[in-house]
């Protein structure tokens, strides 16, 4: 995925209108991603600038992130390889996944991104910026295995082997903090770090109009009957 996502020209918000997706000429970080492309142990994953009104909490809806590397071609959506043993079965390892926010639920969904989870912003009283993200690493781990023919009645008397193999480590980043707009806010981590910065918008006042380019009634079809 390219760094930087943006829409292909300037929007707006319009009234009842959902989450929008800004052009880059719109976001204002042009100086803090120049700063950070000069330090030489860090990477960016993505740059995004999104329009969206405030909700409470219960009624607020999370914004999902994404990007980086695609891992679907050596890796499961678990961070199993996808290149194990014909002869062997792997099994899922144990671990908390909430860090993958509700797209654990979906493990056949490629692809499996680098970066993975949501974004949620809210309102109660004050702002609120809450992180549900997972940042995937390739490493090893020790998987434990089980014979092709291992079935629930053999279960107490065949013990699985464990064998080193490739795994896709999965490394959450959790927070929730009260904020205020405008500020720029930080969000600190061993191994991923998100910058952010919240800023008020005016408030829509029409309705999105509908494109009618290239309609004509003759394009429907006609009826009949028989």
């Amino acid at each position: 995925m390219p760094v930087s996502i943006g829409a292909a020209t300037p929007q707006s918000a319009y009234l009842g209108q959902g989450t929008v997706l800004l052009a880059q000429s719109q976001g204002q970080f042009k100086d803090i991603i120049r700063t950070i492309s000069r330090e030489p142990y860090v990477k960016s994953l993505v740059h995004l600038t999104w329009q969206q009104n405030m909700q409470s909490r219960r009624l607020a809806k999370p914004v999902r992130i994404f990007g980086g590397k695609d891992f679907s071609k050596t890796f499961d959506y678990y961070g199993l390889s996808v290149n194990k043993p014909a002869d062997n079965s792997m099994s899922m390892p144990m671990g908390d996944y909430s860090a993958l926010g509700g797209f654990y639920e979906a493990p056949t969904v490629k692809p499996v991104w680098e970066l993975d989870g949501s974004i949620n912003i809210y309102l109660n009283h004050y702002l609120y910026i809450e992180n549900n993200l997972a940042l995937r690493k390739p490493t090893q781990k020790m998987i434990e295995s089980t014979p092709a023919s291992f079935n629930e009645y053999a279960a107490l008397e065949i013990e699985g082997k464990k064998q080193l193999a490739p795994f896709l480590q999965s490394i959450p980043l959790i927070q929730n903090r009260r904020v205020r707009s405008g500020e720029l806010h930080y969000f600190d981590h061993p191994q991923l770090g998100i910058v952010m910065q919240i800023r008020k918008m005016d408030q829509p006042t029409s309705v999105k109009p509908i494109d009618l380019t290239g309609y004509t009634p003759q394009s429907q079809p006609i009826p009949y009957s028989s």
